[in-house]
C-alpha cells in the first residue's frame, strides 16, 4: 500500500499518509513475528526489506515535509 501512495503524496495529507505507514509497518511486523516462528528465512527477508522501505519512505516524506514548511517560513 505505502508504495501505491508515495507517488500521490501530494493529494493525501501527511497525517493520513503516515498513518498509513505505520499501519504498513505493523503489518509487516506481524508477518515478521509469524515467519520467526516457523524459520522462514526468505520470507523473514522480504518482511524486513519491506520495513527498510517504509522507513525510508516515511522519512523522505518527512523531509519533504520539512523543506515545504521551511521554504513557506523563509
Amino acid at each position: 500500500m505505502s508504495e501505491d501512495l508515495i507517488g500521490y503524496r501530494r493529494t493525501i495529507s501527511y497525517d493520513a499518509l503516515f498513518i498509513q505507514y505505520l499501519i504498513d509497518m505493523m503489518q509487516e511486523v506481524n508477518g515478521l513475528k509469524v515467519n520467526t516462528i516457523t524459520n522462514d528465512t526468505e520470507e523473514i527477508k522480504k518482511h524486513s526489506e519491506k520495513i527498510k522501505t517504509i522507513l525510508l519512505a516515511m522519512m523522505n516524506a518527512h523531509f519533504e515535509c520539512f523543506m515545504n514548511h521551511n521554504d513557506f517560513c523563509n
